[in-house]
Formats: C-alpha cells, structure tokens, sequence
C-alpha cells in the first residue's frame, strides 16, 4: 500500500489467492474478512485528507494488534479492510471479526484535539470450496450488508461473538 503498513488490494487478492489453491493442506480451512470503517468518510469530510489518512493507519494498527501473528491482513482500498484467518472456520472467525470491530471501536481516533468513536462492520466468508478470490470478497461483502444471500446469512451483531 502506498502509505499503509500493509500489502494493498492487488498483493491481498494475490495472497488469498495462493491460500484458495493450497486448501487441501489447511485444517481447518481459512476464512476471509471484509471489514468497512462505516464512518470513515464522515472524518474525512469533517477534518480532511490527512486526516482520513490517519485514521486507516490507526485502525490497521488497532486491527494488527487484535489479529493472530499469522493472519494476513490488507488494504482492500477505501474504508475497507480484508483480512484471512489461517487457522478459523466460519464460526471462529465470525468470533473474531467481532473482537476486532469491538477493538476498533474501544480505540477511538485522535485528531487534532477531537477524539471519533469510530464504527465497523465486519463480513465473513469461509474459504472452504472457493476457487476464485473475488469470489470470497464478493461473499463476505453480502455478508457484510446482510443481503440473505451469503450462506451464513443475517447480519451479525458484534455482541453475538462476545
């Protein structure tokens, strides 16, 4: 990424990628998710540029902090992040998504003597049978706006994984 200290959209698909061909030797299969900063553009029209390029370092920071050494994280572009958890099935990483949206939101945002709760969404999609990349982000993306079309269906609530 161009200033973020994680790899950007073109170098995440390719490392999900390389995970979607090597399933067979997971157990149990990975899982990817989408997470979206749901107020990210309101700090950027409030405060600015700069600003909004503060705030997504901070919370790649916050999510670094919460997510395993071995989870792959990255800039999916705009407010969003992905991330790919090694070692979790749907349930597991549903558990953990909810932890990371929580630890964005208990890391409020600093700028310049204002302090932004800020707010995340978060989308899962189990890696299991999936042979194209964009194919597990557009799934954790209905996930993620809880169009009933992703197999795990409704929209979570993050108190459902504490």
């Amino acid at each position: 990424h161009s200033f973020l200290p994680v790899p950007g959209r073109r170098e995440f698909i390719r490392e999900l990628t390389h995970i979607t061909q090597n399933l067979k030797n997971l157990t149990p299969p990975p899982s990817l998710v989408l997470l979206h900063l749901v107020n990210a553009d309101d700090v950027r029209r409030r405060f600015g540029r700069k600003a909004l390029d503060d705030l997504l370092t901070h919370v790649c920071a916050t999510i670094e902090t919460a997510l395993h050494p071995t989870d792959i994280i990255g800039s999916l572009g705009g407010n969003d992040f992905g991330f790919i958890l090694l070692n979790a099935d749907r349930r597991l990483a549903r558990t953990k998504a909810g932890k990371v949206v929580e630890a964005i939101r208990n890391q409020p945002f600093l700028w310049q003597g204002e302090t932004v709760t800020l707010e995340a969404a978060a989308g899962i999609s189990a890696l299991e049978g999936v042979s194209e990349p964009e194919q597990a982000v557009d799934e954790a993306d209905r996930d993620l706006i809880g169009d009933g079309k992703a197999p795990s269906n409704p929209k979570w609530d993050p108190a459902d994984a504490a």
